[in-house]
């Protein structure tokens, strides 16, 4: 028999299911990120808890990170009690070059790498992770201490595409106990007789998040102040996205190869936070690249018109104003043939362009860009775009360097191509927390300043 206390998590995860239940796929597995910790296993409860009175699948993945003799014997004390709760579990292995010192950047990459790969092995297309509002707090005053605008200072979503590009492509990362305290978490396994594993990592002051932990962990009144923070520009950030998003859809074009232009007399209607946070993620999507560039590097680059007239390269992209358009273009790949993902039955070419065929999996053809290469004679009467876009579209070549055919011109090909920046960019100008905005009411704008409502009561 359950405890109340999981009974209530199994109600969040229904919360978080009926109200995002359009973006993914209702019908599709959903992994759980399982370590061992609290957080995870008072998910994993929840979860088959859930799972009694639905269809809803849910299957588990511990990842092992190989950097602790312990991980082993974690992993299997989850796979344990998954095996008695009758959900699938499997253990992912990492590997690491034994010369090399692995930083959490590294390891933490390398585990949603593995947990995007187990997703798409099972069909699912949302990852759940136990992370709490402990996380969130925390997170909020790690982004406070480093003058965060409200886009860092909303915090984490509920909703939001996985933090690795381009392997987490076709998965989201969900995080339904977003708005539920630690310690409730703990108290359902202590009420469930069920121990977790502490990882030593969380006790070491090297690290951030557990410098602030410790800070937190003492003040009610700082929590309480980082919440209000979190709210105000949660609803903010939201309110920000939204315009964007509309500004997207009436004043830019997107081209083949997943290049964009950009009208710019709408840009300059947009105020310069909104110019710099909308060119990130442009940039990020027609670069292929995981992130776009610095925001204090894009604000100089817009005040310059002058060299965005010449045009100027940032963040692996080449940006040229003209009369009424600011048109975006991937560079080229240093080495000309670019960088492939293999994601499922894919590829991903430069983190940009899709490409499917039956003969991937045997056979993966020779690829480059287009760059200054000869148009090949079955294709001279084709309509091509633009040299600045042709240019940057990939190429199928034959051994000797010969193009024998450029999938975006040929639709009935032995390959196809699909341009995702679009649809990646539509992901990330999104900041899905209307759980959290529920919980904590929609508050009035963000007009207060964050270091005002710091101040400590006299």
């Amino acid at each position: 028999m359950v405890s109340a206390g999981v009974s209530h998590l199994s109600c969040c995860l229904a919360r978080w299911l009926s109200v995002y239940r359009d973006r993914i796929d209702p019908s599709a597995p959903i992994l759980l990120a399982v370590s061992g910790g609290s957080d995870s296993l008072a998910l994993l409860y929840a979860a088959a808890d859930l799972a009694k009175d639905t269809d809803i699948q849910f299957q588990t993945a511990t990842v092992d990170h190989g950097l602790r003799p312990e991980a082993a014997d974690e992993a299997e004390y989850v796979a344990r009690i998954c095996s008695d709760l009758g959900i699938l579990h499997r253990t992912l292995k990492l590997e690491w070059d034994e010369n090399v010192q692995v930083s959490q950047a590294q390891a933490r990459h390398a585990r949603y790498t593995a947990l995007s790969a187990a997703s798409r092995d099972i069909g699912a297309s949302v990852i759940f992770t136990g992370h709490t509002l402990d996380d969130q707090l925390e997170t909020v005053f790690m982004r406070l201490s480093k003058n965060s605008d409200v886009w860092g200072l909303a915090g984490m979503a509920e909703l939001s595409p996985m933090p690795v590009w381009p392997e987490g492509g076709e998965c989201c990362l969900g995080r339904p106990l977003l708005t539920e305290a630690r310690e409730t978490l703990r108290s359902c396994l202590t009420d469930q007789t069920v121990g977790w594993i502490n990882d030593p990592s969380n006790d070491e002051d090297r690290f951030e998040r557990v410098r602030t932990r410790r800070i937190l962990s003492g003040s009610i009144e700082l929590q309480k102040k980082l919440l209000a923070i979190c709210r105000l520009a949660s609803v903010e950030r939201a309110s920000l996205c939204a315009r964007l998003f509309d500004w997207v859809d009436q004043h830019l074009t997107w081209h083949l190869g997943g290049a964009a232009s950009l009208d710019l007399v709408a840009l300059k209607t947009l105020s310069m936070c909104e110019r710099c946070r909308l060119l990130q993620i442009l940039l990020a999507c027609v670069s292929g690249r995981s992130r776009g560039p610095d925001l204090n590097r894009l604000e100089a680059s817009l005040r310059s018109e002058e060299a965005l007239a010449k045009g100027l390269t940032l963040g692996g992209c080449l940006l040229k104003a003209g009369d009424e358009q600011l048109q975006i273009t991937a560079e080229l790949p240093e080495d000309d043939f670019g960088t492939c993902v293999e994601v499922g039955d894919h590829l991903i070419w430069e983190g940009r362009i899709l490409l499917k065929g039956e003969s991937l999996k045997w056979n993966a053809p020779r690829l480059a860009s287009f760059s200054e290469r000869s148009v090949p004679s079955h294709l001279r009467e084709v309509d091509l775009p633009v040299f600045a876009i042709r240019r940057t579209l990939p190429v199928i070549l034959s051994d000797d360097g010969v193009v024998l055919a450029c999938p975006h011109l040929e639709p009935h090909g032995k390959y196809t191509v699909a341009d995702i920046g679009k649809e990646r960019a539509r992901a990330l100008l999104s900041h899905n927390t209307e759980l959290f905005r529920q919980e904590n009411g929609l508050g009035e704008s963000f007009s207060a300043s964050s270091s005002t409502m710091l101040q400590t009561d006299e």
